[in-house]
């Protein structure tokens, strides 16, 4: 039986120490092979890859996550984005969540948690999407087949 492929995660965020516990917490929870991106230069170097999700921090010294987040959303085939922030407020929330960002997560002493379940999320929202795509395919071919 084939084992199955480990998710792809790309962790943005300046502060190593942050970008270290949050790799550990989803190697570890999610079982997923992350990446750290020191900024959003970094990220944006990195960009586009065989990212499923991607996690942003809302302040870095090079940019601000909404407007890296606009910039992932744009990419074709787009990983999905999580906002993972100290700073935030209601509007960053509602500003990220209106950007297409899959979720949003303060830095507190929930972060495990609430982490873990918008990346699961980002996840499934990815599969159903790849899903959806294949299901399309054979519709056509299908279709085709018929004529």
């Amino acid at each position: 039986m084939a084992e199955a492929r480990r998710p792809k995660v790309l962790v943005v965020d300046e502060e190593p120490d942050v970008a270290l516990s949050l790799k550990r917490l989803l190697e570890r929870r999610i079982g997923a092979s992350v990446e750290v991106a020191g900024g959003a230069d970094a990220a944006r170097g990195r960009l586009p890859g065989d990212f499923e999700v991607v996690t942003l921090d809302y302040q870095m010294p090079d940019g601000d996550g909404l407007t890296l987040l606009q910039e992932i959303v744009a990419l074709p085939d787009a990983p999905r984005a999580v906002m993972v922030t100290g700073h935030g407020d209601e509007q960053i929330a509602v500003d990220a969540f209106r950007y297409g960002a899959s979720g949003y997560v303060t830095k507190d002493q929930r972060l495990p948690e609430l982490l873990t379940d918008a990346v699961n999320k980002a996840l499934l929202e990815t599969r159903l999407k790849d899903t959806e795509r294949a299901l399309q395919v054979t519709e056509e071919a299908l279709i085709l087949g018929e004529q």
